[in-house]
């Protein structure tokens, strides 16, 4: 085809220039996506079919019309103007483990054509990868913390509960610098709920959250817990990071990401979970908890999503003392501040999220006080606005629960079973998503490693060996 004289594929033999371009272009032998822009009249989809049978193939678009005809070839296909980025849209078809075996390909030709879709889609991908490779840091350093958080709170948790629908507007603190302003204001018709990053700040200024919902497994994020105050329901899911005291003293709710692995655990432990969504910001998850589980409306304060000349986060904040700590002559605060504000990119990313999810808040979710980003779909509302209305108090439900000493006897056996099962694995052998699971905590690296060379031994003896002794951990644990 010739497209205003650029011609987009060979005249005489289109087939054949596909096949010698996968030969060039792909080196990867086992790919698990293969992600086209602009491929034209996608001459290119069965050569790769043929050639990477087991590969998800995703073609992006140029434009919004064209080509449409050979779209079917493709496992998704994606075109400006469709609801959602180019990294929105990849984002959902390839998980961060198949990062490592994604091939990224251009169709040249198309890119001469259409430079300035070329380039939008390009940054989307780079995008993409930055998120994804920040996701697969993360993971591979904590994997073996979100899973032991996983085990130490569904057996320590001592008092789950349920709450009943919640009635009334909710004022959801978030831990942006806006936060500030809205102290001075009465919150008595409102129920308070707060991201944990929030709860310093909260209670510097005396004022009691209802709830908190806290989303972080890392090891940091139990200093936020600190300001938690006595009676506070807690909300979260059980690879949060949350200290044995708080599981034993506090009404907590567990969410579920509805995995097979917190769906084992929770039979084991006769909990029943609350579902959420998995985000990259608790703040996200902590919306989406509140407008499933009520009927009014949710306003944010905080949720700035932008950086600031200043301090990143309301004061005070859990982490103060350590950002003072990291300070000297060479590298005052303002300077430490400065870089901060400069990487924005984690916070672009948050914003867009609430941007292409706000049909689906329904109206209901609002922001206080105006911030420096705004997102559209999301407006800014005076909290006067909530005049006459009254959040009737929380109602709680205490859940019932088998023994701590019965629920970590259930935990390490599942553990020791699972540990046994690993060390039997042999290629080719099907493996249930809760093993999977397990194998990915335990040694994401060697996890991805293996996926590439098609040898299982080394990861799966190291997860039986740490699932052994994650078994008997808990068994002390409770003794």
């Amino acid at each position: 085809m010739c497209t205003d004289c650029i011609r987009l594929h060979s005249a005489y033999n289109p087939a054949r220039e596909a096949e010698r371009f996968v030969d060039t272009a792909i080196k990867e032998k086992n790919p698990r996506c293969i992600v086209i822009t602009e491929p034209g009249e996608s001459h290119l989809a069965s050569v790769l079919r043929t050639r990477f049978p087991n590969a998800s193939l995703i073609a992006l678009r140029y434009t919004a019309d064209k080509f449409t005809e050979s779209d079917s070839l493709w496992t998704a296909v994606w075109r400006p103007g469709e609801t959602g980025t180019v990294t929105d849209f990849l984002y959902r078809f390839i998980p961060e483990e198949f990062i490592p075996q994604t091939v990224f390909v251009p169709w040249k030709p198309a890119d001469s054509l259409w430079p300035e879709a070329a380039k939008a889609v390009w940054s989307g991908i780079a995008e993409l990868v930055r998120l994804q490779s920040g996701i697969l840091r993360t993971r591979t350093h904590f994997g073996k913390r979100w899973l032991t958080n996983m085990v130490n709170s569904v057996v320590l948790a001592k008092n789950p509960v349920r709450i009943s629908a919640l009635t009334g507007p909710v004022l959801l603190a978030c831990s942006g610098p806006s936060l500030e302003s809205v102290f001075p204001q009465d919150l008595s018709s409102f129920h308070v709920a707060a991201v944990s990053s929030s709860l310093a700040a909260l209670s510097e200024n005396r004022v009691f959250a209802n709830i908190c919902i806290t989303t972080d497994g890392g090891y940091w994020a139990r200093d936020h817990l600190r300001y938690l105050p006595s009676g506070t329901v807690l909300v979260f899911p059980p690879e949060a990071a949350v200290p044995r005291t708080i599981l034993e003293e506090q009404p907590v709710v567990f969410l579920s990401y509805s995995s097979a692995l917190e769906k084992k655990l929770f039979d084991l432990a006769g909990i029943n979970s609350v579902p959420a969504e998995r985000n990259g910001t608790v703040s996200g998850t902590a919306v989406r908890y509140l407008l499933d589980n009520g009927q009014g409306s949710v306003i944010a304060a905080g949720l700035d999503l932008s950086v600031s000349r200043s301090f990143s986060h309301a004061r005070p904040h859990a982490f103060g003392p350590l950002l003072d700590s990291g300070t000297r002559r060479t590298s005052p605060l303002c300077s430490v501040l400065h870089e901060r504000a400069e990487n924005s990119f984690a916070l672009d990313a948050y914003a867009r999220w609430f941007e292409t999810n706000s049909q689906s808040f329904d109206g209901r979710l609002f922001r206080i006080p105006a911030s420096l980003r705004s997102i559209p779909g999301i407006p800014v509302r005076d909290l006067a606005q909530e005049s006459g209305t009254k959040a009737f108090p929380l109602e709680m439900m205490t859940q019932d629960v088998p023994d701590r000493r019965v629920r970590a006897e259930r935990v390490a056996h599942y553990l020791t079973d699972r540990a046994g099962t690993v060390a039997a694995l042999t290629p080719g052998m099907d493996v249930e998503p809760d093993i999977l699971e397990l194998l990915q905590l335990v040694s994401f690296a060697a996890y991805t490693t293996a996926m590439k060379s098609g040898d299982y031994r080394v990861l799966c003896a190291d997860t039986s060996r740490y699932l052994a002794t994650l078994a008997e951990r808990i068994t002390r644990r409770v003794r």
